[in-house]
């Protein structure tokens, strides 16, 4: 008897703990936008992108062209683009540093505006390995992420809408491999879905951060 029960709230745990971390399914939904900077020249992104704000320029880095962001006199570089008021997307890209890196380097994606919501990656300085979620302007959670330099990262954003409620789901891990459980959950009713997606980076003087491989897809 009391194996039996044992083995009930062993399983009853279990039930929990997938129930707060599911699992990170591939997405094979079409595609909203992609890019892989395979063109040489910043021109030629000019119809790619709605919004390209920032001091960015195009570089080869270990056998890939890379868009890089580079110092913006502390100001976000950001990658406005696609449709607004997205509702349910899935949106990831591939981040980059240096191991030169010494500072507080960030990079992140975003989404619904101004007052929307933000995730930041800290590789390097005070905050180094933390993967966190900002939501107008507040830390709604974070948690801890080492990181190597010199190495590839993705970080992978869910969002699904229904009725008022909004379900923000979001990872972070070594290009490839696969994450077994989002890192970051939550659900937000009413959510500012003004706006448009955005990939954010924070590069200080002379460390810029390398961006690669962005896609989205529907997340119907």
């Amino acid at each position: 008897m009391k194996t039996a029960l044992l083995s009930l709230l062993v399983l009853l745990l279990a039930s929990c703990g997938s129930m707060y971390k599911s699992s990170v399914a591939s997405n094979s939904n079409d595609v909203i936008f992609s890019e892989t900077f395979d063109h040489k020249n910043l021109e030629d992104y000019k119809d790619s992108f709605f919004v390209l704000s920032g001091n960015y320029v195009l570089d080869a880095l270990g056998g890939r062209n890379a868009l890089t962001s580079r110092f913006n006199n502390n100001r976000e570089n950001a990658l406005l683009f696609g449709p607004e008021k997205l509702s349910n997307y899935s949106l990831e890209t591939s981040f980059f540093y240096k191991s030169t890196a010494n500072n507080t380097v960030a990079a992140g994606l975003g989404g619904g505006g101004i007052a929307g919501f933000k995730i930041h990656l800290y590789p390097t300085g005070d905050q180094m390995g933390k993967l966190r979620l900002i939501y107008n302007g507040v830390i709604y959670d974070e948690v801890e992420m080492k990181m190597l330099p010199d190495t590839w990262y993705k970080i992978r954003l869910d969002l699904k809408t229904v009725g008022t409620t909004s379900t923000l789901q979001c990872v972070a891990y070594e290009e490839g491999k696969h994450p077994k459980s989002w890192m970051i959950s939550g659900d937000f009713q009413n959510l500012d879905l003004k706006g448009q997606v955005s990939v954010l980076t924070y590069p200080v003087r002379s460390i810029p951060v390398y961006i690669d491989d962005i896609i989205i897809r529907k997340n119907d």
